[in-house]
C-alpha cells in the first residue's frame, strides 16, 4: 500500500475527437502562406505523430485484446494522454510520493498486428493524404473489425 500525499479531481485521458474541425484548421494554415505549393502543417504535429505510440509520456505497453503477443502476432499500447495532459497539474513538493494514481480515465487501446499483406480494404475504407503537391503522401485506411464491432482495423501505405 502506498501513502497518499493528496487527493483531488483532475481531467485526464483521451477525449473525443471532432474530425470536422480538421479541414477548417488546414485551410487556415494554407491562408498563412498564399501560393505556397506544398501542404502546410505545424512542426509540433509532425513531431508528435512520429512517436506518439512509443512515447511513454502518452502511452504504455499493454496486453493485446485481439491478438496473441506471446506468439509474436502483435504489440499493443494504451494511449492515455499521459500525466502531462492532466489538469490541474500534479502538485510539486512531495519528494516522498513519486507515484500518481488517476482513476476512471478514458483511454484508447491499439493492437498492432504484424502485417503480412492479407488485410484487404475497400476504396471506401481509405483516404489519401497528400493531394496538394506534398513531398510525402500516405493512404490511410480504417474499417470496423469483422468479428468485433467495437474494434477497428487500421492500415496505411504510401500511394
Amino acid at each position: 500500500m502506498y501513502d497518499t500525499a493528496t487527493t483531488y479531481n483532475v481531467t485526464a485521458g483521451v477525449g473525443l475527437f471532432n474530425g470536422s474541425l480538421v479541414a477548417p484548421f488546414i485551410e487556415n494554415l494554407h491562408k498563412t502562406a498564399p501560393g505556397y505549393p506544398f501542404e502546410t502543417m505545424p512542426y509540433s504535429y509532425y513531431m508528435l505523430s512520429s512517436n506518439l505510440v512509443a512515447n511513454p509520456l502518452y502511452s504504455t505497453w499493454s496486453d493485446p485484446v485481439q491478438c496473441d503477443h506471446q506468439a509474436g502476432e502483435c504489440d499493443s499500447y494504451v494511449l492515455s494522454g499521459g500525466v502531462v495532459m492532466s489538469t490541474p497539474w500534479i502538485p510539486t513538493g512531495y519528494a516522498n510520493h513519486p507515484l500518481v494514481k488517476i482513476e476512471e480515465t478514458p483511454v484508447l487501446q491499439l493492437d498492432f498486428l504484424r502485417g503480412n499483406g492479407t488485410t484487404n480494404f475497400r476504396d471506401t475504407d481509405c483516404l489519401y493524404f497528400g493531394q496538394r503537391k506534398v513531398l510525402m503522401g500516405i493512404r490511410f485506411c480504417l474499417r470496423r473489425h469483422e468479428l468485433d464491432s467495437r474494434s477497428l482495423v487500421i492500415g496505411w501505405s504510401t500511394p
